[in-house]
């Protein structure tokens, strides 16, 4: 019977195997990493554009108002020039589309805001987990 490389009788073969064993063992064997697509745009990358301020009539003269409408909600801000309170209805209207749906979420927002002063209140359109495409203030009624 032949002798086995890994007998004591050739102990130089068996330093060399696990000299290649640890080697091989530590370093391995490089693989490629996977190339993979980008998985966003640069246009996606980059922030939603700041909301624009639109003044909007409030049906009083001596009440004014602005809102700011991004990502299914309207912020008000109502400056109350009257001698009395007044109370503000803002409506809005959220354009909402799902992977096989679209639709559009209306909501509105309520506050009363003493006289001579400045306040601001909120109205959310709610596109239940679609994805909200445009909002818009449509009305405000200050009586």
């Amino acid at each position: 019977m032949r002798p086995s490389m890994f007998s004591s009788r050739e102990p130089s073969c068996l330093c060399a195997l696990a000299l290649a064993t640890l080697v091989l063992c530590a370093c391995g064997p490089s693989t490629p990493k996977p190339i993979t697509a980008p998985t966003a745009t640069a246009a996606a990358n980059e922030p939603p554009p700041p909301a624009e301020v639109k003044p909007i009539d409030t049906g009083k003269d001596c009440a004014t108002a602005t809102t700011e409408c991004a990502g299914g909600v309207c912020l008000a801000k109502v400056k109350n020039d009257c001698d009395q309170p007044v109370t503000c209805e803002l409506d809005i209207l959220a354009a909402c589309s799902g992977s096989t749906t679209s639709g559009d979420a209306r909501s509105k927002g309520r506050a009363t805001i003493p006289a001579k002063t400045e306040s601001k209140f909120s109205a959310q359109g709610n596109c239940e987990g679609s994805t909200v495409d445009l909002t818009t203030a449509e009305s405000m009624s200050c009586k």
